[in-house]
């Protein structure tokens, strides 16, 4: 005998779209789940990643390759294709690398929260391939060059946001002036430790000049009694 119609369950419905035919009266109505692929091996991504600041360590961006990565990292063009789009994306995701997590300190203090950043910039700039790498970088974003779009976008832009509520939340607390432009604020806070890393002027990784620079800073930033309180500086 024949069988009853298949219902039109949503995956008979798919079938009748792709095949412009009833479904099959004699298959059972089963969804067909996709088992995930090969997991991600993290060995190939760290791999590629070091590789390619090996290489723009030793050579520049110049000669830097998809291919150059390959060999040096001993991985096919195939594996760093189905992870990354493009050499850019690469060394985007290795440069965040060096910089590390983002992390936001609420020690509940203005200051040590302030040191805290400081020493963490500081650490990066002090890598020596991070270091190295950060003068070119500078130059990129200076130039508007799709690197330093990127780099300037992915890096610089989520710690700067970090930094500003780690500020205005310390403006809210009535530690810093309700006047405080916070934008500015970042500004005065990077500013020196980049101009110190580009003149070699300064000694980036002793905390007694992480110290030095918050205090300076914080001797502007903090209120000063008036009769008068300011309005609230918006950005």
């Amino acid at each position: 005998g024949s069988f009853p119609p298949a219902p039109w369950t949503p995956s008979n419905q798919l079938w009748h779209q792709m095949t412009n035919q009833h479904p099959p009266t004699n298959r059972l109505d089963v969804v067909t789940v996709a088992t995930p692929g090969r997991p991600r091996d993290a060995a190939i991504d760290d791999a590629v990643m070091e590789s390619a600041l090996t290489l723009l360590d030793e050579n520049g961006p110049g000669p830097l390759s998809i291919d150059a990565i390959a060999a040096h990292a001993g991985v096919s063009k195939a594996s760093i294709y189905r992870r990354w789009d493009s050499k850019g994306d690469v060394l985007i995701d290795a440069i965040n690398s060096l910089a590390g997590d983002i992390e936001e300190p609420d020690t509940g203090a203005i200051r040590s929260d302030l040191i805290r950043i400081v020493g963490s910039l500081t650490h990066f700039m002090s890598d020596a391939r991070a270091g190295s790498l950060l003068p070119w970088l500078v130059g990129e974003i200076a130039a508007g060059s799709e690197m330093g779009i990127r780099y300037l976008e992915t890096v610089i832009m989520p710690r700067r946001a970090m930094m500003s509520r780690v500020i205005d939340g310390a403006v809210d607390r009535g530690e810093l002036r309700i006047d405080l432009d916070v934008a500015v604020a970042v500004d005065m806070l990077i500013g020196p430790l980049v101009v110190g890393k580009l003149t070699r002027s300064a000694e980036l990784s002793n905390p007694m000049r992480h110290a030095v620079l918050v205090d300076t800073l914080l001797a502007g930033w903090t209120p000063v009694p008036t009769s008068t309180p300011p309005d609230r500086v918006t950005n």
